[in-house]
């Protein structure tokens, strides 16, 4: 029957998706620091998401994200302590999501989600989460100066932003670009922002870098 076949076709996918995860494993393909996928693990896998959810026909979000100010960070408290950014992201992303949710560390400051069967606007709610919680989480630089860090992001959705991976990852950093010359601190998950969004960045400062007892203000 056609169910029959519909779950077989299921199942395959899978075991294809199992047997990647396990290859981008076995090949070292994660970044030490965070203990996520490295880039080419990363693509390793979206690469089987992005099959199934074309074969599925159903939607899949990807996130750019990126920490804000990150130059600043370093320059002001330190590599130990940017590392310590860095790694505390990791930890989020890992405990964040649903198991079969991809994440990796895109090089840098740059992190990268996949949502399976997530809308952009589902995956915007529930990356925002997280973010809320990145944003309360207090870091030591390497004198003992406590500060706190943020990160931006934008996220394209297969197929209604692009068909392809590199279509997708255009998309996405279009929007997280936007999102930087905004104020930074939020996610983009549309060509514009909304009013209230509007509003809302309005109603800030010009800038919304790192608070601290010593703010990290900067580019990145």
């Amino acid at each position: 029957s056609n169910l029959q076949a519909s779950l077989e076709t299921s199942q395959r996918q899978i075991e294809k998706l199992k047997t990647n995860l396990a290859t981008a494993e076995a090949q070292g393909l994660s970044d030490p620091l965070t203990g996520l996928k490295n880039r080419r693990g990363f693509d390793v896998v979206l690469a089987s998401q992005l099959a199934g959810a074309r074969n599925g026909a159903q939607p899949l979000s990807l996130i750019l994200a990126d920490i804000d100010h990150f130059k600043s960070i370093n320059d002001t408290y330190g590599h130990v302590a940017g590392d310590r950014v860095l790694t505390a992201v990791g930890r989020l992303l890992s405990s964040s999501f649903r198991v079969e949710d991809l994440r990796g560390r895109w090089g840098g400051e740059e992190f990268v989600v996949a949502f399976s069967d997530e809308e952009a606007e589902s995956a915007k709610v529930i990356l925002d989460r997280a973010r809320r919680e990145f944003v309360r989480f207090i870091f030591e630089g390497d004198h003992g100066e406590r500060f706190q860090a943020s990160f931006s992001a934008g996220i394209a959705t297969y197929p209604k932003d692009g068909q392809s991976i590199e279509d997708l990852f255009k998309v996405a950093d279009e929007r997280l670009y936007k999102v930087k010359e905004a104020g930074r601190n939020r996610i983009l998950a549309a060509d514009h922002f909304s009013a209230q969004e509007l509003s809302e960045i309005a109603s800030l400062s010009p800038s919304s870098s790192p608070s601290s007892q010593g703010s990290a203000k900067g580019s990145s």
